[in-house]
């Protein structure tokens, strides 16, 4: 809401009318009969005491009461457009009310006499301020100028007056220039007619934290409503985004209480840590609460050194590293108003002393709502003095090396407004963020709203996405953590994050330049998973590093993520004819073994395939065919008849299909040469094979009667073969260059926007990136593939140099 002040004249002279009493001790009984029975002069004595005690709610039902009496008067109007420019941020209500109060001011106004039918010279200040606020700032400055034409500086809102001008003027230049901003209202899942506020957006940008006066689902809190501005308490709602990118419906969190204001403020960057604000204390105060079991604990009281005081702490943020934390604060010493004041992180749980972040950030004015973005040195801010539009604006500033921060720049508009822009956060590269704001055709009080802004990109920083998932799907430990150290620093530091325990993922930024230790742990660092030395590059723009860690559920050991993919060798069987003979008996030989490795993949969980069939025929000629072709085709079609009926008769006619590929006549021209036919028997077969899948991988189906094992040339795969009694040959694990494509996996993971990004980072890398298929619940990102072996490798060695040293071949039926 607007804080509203009247002037101090005005509040001095109440402050003496003793028969006046205190709005604090009105109960709704004593309202409703003064609302329905009291006099002209009652209304007006208890509205006087309401506007006192700045119950502003209260204060505009009897305005309301005192318009009957005298719909006209410029004094009952002011009254109620100030009540209303104090519990609304519909700043247009107001407008009508005071435009007739202006219509007739006074110096010498009697506030508490019902003779009284003129408005204090503060409407005209208050009509300047509603302008403002509703865009109009010309109507603004009119007011604004009339107003210090008629008042002097001891008047209470003189300076504000001149504030308001200036801003206005801002307001002006900055709406000349628009920036390239995409501003939308998030929706009715998230925004009600109630406000919504204080968004904080996880770093990965699919949870969103928010702050609602919403009545809630089981009306625990209808009977606790803010006495100044009837609204509910305050509690925090969490909302998630699935695939579609549409947000879920908002549930509030377990620690939240109907009798208290528990108002976002802040997330750690794996969630398990949220920060809040509550005024338990009558000043208010930060707590925070852990995430255990799936579940947030109950708040307490943020301990780190110095933040909460006997002063007014109303919101922090963490920096992604967790090596500071940023407050704000309107404790004595400072500038003026609300301050932002840092911490450091000098040793385990040990804080150093607050530190006032000085004069190019803070001011006479107010500043709020402090966000860290990833690179942990450019800080978003609200502030409402002399740079801002109206109200709270957005800023932006960045700290150097040494410490100093940059001067602050507003955002501009359509970004900001002449309303108040605040709460500012966004996801981990700075393209999206969200904040809250009062603008026209919204659904309530304040609403949260998204701006799209690629000019916001953090640029110079490595971004680190992991992900920790088990292997069998189950939810992964709570004391899994990934200790970051720097072994090139000039000052060596290291920290820990820990995935989120709703879906194992991780972010956290890295300094450009330096070598870092990554070290995956459990049991909160004392027992090592897996150990790596990566470099970030030197160049001055942003870089993503990606990594998935898969854990065998039961002993949380690495798991090679190859090992969780189909994996199915190619196996086929040749069977030769002799002279015009084209029967091939199922119950021995090369074509059992085909059969039986076939039911074998099938065993182990092989769903779909698909058998090709190639036949040939030499150029002996036939008798009992029209020619050649045709005793080809004959043997071709006789062997998928076999095979369809076959595997009729087991039930896998739905999982498998049957093709004749290839039907050719083949071989040396024959010379009459019958006593010779065996030069022609090498021409006159039959193939049927069934294409592998990741048979790169070497983890094979075990094949009956094999005799024996080949090494590839490249060391890549086995090949088994076996010969039987009549000569033909069965062959499983025989790569055939031009029916499979090899591709160079770089990334296997659960999390599918990690498997897109990583996909789009490749492809500016100049790979030929993709993300081929999902399986068992992973999705498998390629740097490119390649129907032949050799190109395969040297893209595999690229990419091994570019983006991942562990990537491997996959190859796939094309």
């Amino acid at each position: 809401m607007k804080t509203v002040n009247l002037s101090a004249k005005l509040i001095v002279f109440l402050f003496f009318i003793s028969f006046i009493g205190n709005s604090q001790d009105l109960s709704e009984a004593k309202l409703k009969e003064v609302l329905e029975l009291g006099s002209e002069k009652e209304v007006l004595e208890m509205n006087t005491s309401l506007m006192l005690n700045e119950s502003n709610y209260h204060a505009f039902l009897t305005a309301e009461k005192l318009l009957t009496f005298n719909p006209q008067s410029a004094n009952y109007n002011y009254r109620i457009g100030y009540a209303l420019l104090s519990i609304s941020d519909d700043f247009t209500k107001t407008i009508p009310y005071l435009e007739k109060a202006v219509s007739s001011t006074t110096k010498r106004f009697e506030m508490v006499s019902t003779r009284e039918k003129d408005a204090p010279l503060e409407a005209l200040f208050y009509m300047g301020r509603a302008y403002h606020l509703a865009g109009e700032v010309d109507k603004a400055i009119k007011y604004y100028e009339d107003f210090i034409k008629v008042t002097n500086v001891k008047n209470a809102n003189f300076k504000n007056a001149v504030l308001g001008i200036k801003q206005c003027n801002i307001a002006k230049d900055l709406v000349k220039s628009p920036k390239n901003f995409k501003v939308k209202n998030i929706g009715s899942t998230i925004n009600t007619n109630n406000p919504e506020y204080s968004p904080v957006i996880s770093i990965d940008g699919t949870a969103l934290y928010f702050t609602s006066r919403r009545l809630l689902e089981d009306s625990s809190n209808k009977n606790f409503k803010e006495p100044g501005t009837n609204l509910y308490l305050e509690d925090i709602f969490v909302s998630y985004k699935n695939e579609s990118d549409e947000w879920s419906k908002p549930k509030v969190l377990e620690f939240c209480k109907p009798e208290y204001n528990e108002a976002t403020v802040a997330v750690s960057g794996d969630e398990r840590r949220i920060f809040a604000y509550i005024d338990q204390t009558g000043n208010g105060d930060l707590y925070t609460s852990t995430l255990k079991s799936n579940l947030y604990q109950d708040l307490e009281i943020l301990e780190d050194n110095g933040i909460n005081t006997d002063a007014w702490e109303t919101h922090m943020s963490e920096s992604p590293d967790g090596m500071r934390k940023y407050f704000v604060s309107d404790r004595e010493g400072g500038y003026g108003g609300r301050d932002i004041y840092m911490i450091k992180k000098i040793g385990e749980n040990l804080w150093s002393d607050p530190e006032n972040l000085g004069p190019t950030i803070n001011t006479e004015y107010d500043e709020d709502s402090p966000f860290i973005s990833i690179d942990n040195k450019t800080m978003y801010f609200s502030h409402n003095g002399d740079k801002s539009m109206g109200g709270f604006d957005i800023f932006k500033s960045k700290r150097d090396n040494k410490g100093s921060w940059s001067t602050p720049e507003n955002l501009g508009y359509p970004l900001n407004t002449t309303s108040d822009e605040i709460y500012y956060t966004s996801i981990f590269d700075g393209t999206v963020g969200y904040f809250s704001s009062y603008r026209p055709k919204g659904f309530g009080e304040k609403d949260i709203y998204q701006v799209i802004n690629e000019n916001e990109r953090i640029e110079g920083v490595g971004v680190f996405f992991g992900e920790v998932t088990n292997n069998n799907g189950s939810a992964i430990s709570e004391d899994i953590s990934l200790n970051l150290k720097c072994l090139d620093c000039e000052t060596p530091y290291e920290f820990s994050v820990y995935p989120k325990l709703s879906n194992g993922t991780f972010l956290t930024s890295l300094t450009s330049c330096h070598e870092y230790e990554l070290t995956l742990s459990r049991n909160n660092g004392e027992t090592e998973i897996s150990k790596e030395i990566i470099k970030t590059h030197c160049e001055d723009v942003s870089e993503e590093i990606f990594r998935s860690f898969i854990l065998d559920s039961l002993t949380q050991n690495l798991v090679d993520p190859r090992s969780l993919l189909e994996a199915y060798d190619p196996i086929s069987i040749k069977h030769y004819f002799g002279y015009n003979k084209n029967v091939l008996d199922p119950a021995k030989g090369a074509l059992k073994v085909f059969l039986d490795s076939l039911n074998k993949q099938i065993e182990i969980g092989r769903t779909t395939m698909e058998i090709r069939i190639n036949a040939s025929a030499s150029k002996v000629p036939t008798q009992s065919y029209k020619n050649n072709a045709e005793l080809a085709e004959k043997r071709a079609n006789s062997v998928k008849d076999f095979l369809t009926n076959y595997f009729e008769e087991i039930g896998l006619t739905s999982s498998i299909t049957i093709n004749v590929n290839n039907i050719i006549v083949d071989g040396p021209e024959y010379d009459a040469d019958y006593k010779n036919l065996d030069k022609y028997l090498p021409f006159q077969f039959v193939e049927v094979s069934l294409a592998g899948f990741n048979s790169f991988k070497g983890m094979r189906p075990k094949s009956i009667f094999v005799t024996k094992l080949v090494e590839n040339e490249d060391g890549t795969s086995t090949l088994h073969k076996y010969i039987d009694q009549q000569g033909d040959l069965f062959t499983s694990g025989e790569m055939i260059e031009g029916d499979y494509d090899f591709h160079i996996v770089i990334g296997v993971f659960q999390n599918s926007d990690f498997a897109k990004n990583l996909s789009s980072k490749a492809k500016e890398k100049g790979f030929d990136a993709e993300i081929i298929e999902k399986q068992t619940g992973l999705y498998i990102v390629t740097a490119g593939k390649s129907p032949l072996r050799e190109d395969a490798i040297r893209i595999l060695n690229e990419a091994r140099e570019e983006v991942i040293q562990s990537a491997w071949i996959l190859n796939i039926k094309n």
